[in-house]
């Protein structure tokens, strides 16, 4: 859920309805999904403290279940978490620990998402020459996999650490880039995916309670 559609209230209480739905069917893996999502709801609310609940008991189902790679994504996000409260320490270890886990999977484009993240935790700790390796190790992925997403907030890293370095002209080639791709990605398909958000809760909703 973009951050600029802004309806995390809505986007929560509907979760929270549907992993109670999940948790009564004892859908283990799907409860972890809802309660990972949940935390990306509060994550982007900045409510830290309550996505890093969210985010850790979905880490502990996922442990249960050995599911490596809804393991690692617990990880990242839990790192994101860390990072945002800039407790670097403890970003960099999750964030580590996922990149681990992505790496002996082969999961390509997970390894660029980590790999921006930790450029973050090198860039906001003043640490330039690890977070543009970082930052290019992401980017050569994304733009070999085309991961517009990824893109837009690389290309928008890269704008800001070449305006720390003042080298504005390389800083305004990566904000053009970035400001087209996401022009591109916000279009009319993802406008029509929130159109139909509602919707698509609804019919699940029903589809679990004639299950129940």
């Amino acid at each position: 859920l973009p951050k600029r559609w802004k309806k995390f209230d809505q986007a929560a209480a509907s979760l929270k309805e549907s992993l109670k739905i999940e948790e009564t069917l004892k859908n283990e893996s799907e409860t972890g999904t809802r309660l990972n999502n949940l935390g990306r709801v509060y994550f982007m609310m900045n409510s830290y403290d309550t996505a890093l609940v969210y985010f850790n008991k979905a880490l502990a189902i996922h442990r249960n279940l050995q599911d490596k790679d809804q393991i690692a994504l617990a990880y990242n996000n839990i790192g994101k978490v860390f990072l945002a409260q800039k407790n670097y320490k403890n970003a960099e270890k999750y964030l580590l620990s996922a990149l681990q886990i992505y790496s002996d999977l082969g999961l390509e484009a997970e390894k660029a998402t980590v790999m921006a993240n930790l450029g973050d935790i090198s860039m906001a700790s003043g640490n330039y020459g690890k977070s543009i390796l970082m930052l290019d190790s992401s980017t050569i992925i994304a733009e070999k996999l085309n991961l517009r997403n990824q893109l837009q907030q690389n290309y928008l890293s890269y704008s800001n650490y070449y305006s720390d370095k003042k080298d504005y002209r390389q800083s305004l080639e990566y904000f053009m880039k970035y400001t087209e791709i996401k022009d591109s990605v916000f279009n009319k398909e993802v406008l029509s995916q929130l159109s139909d958000f509602q919707v698509r809760y609804e019919t699940e909703k029903k589809e679990n309670e004639i299950t129940l």
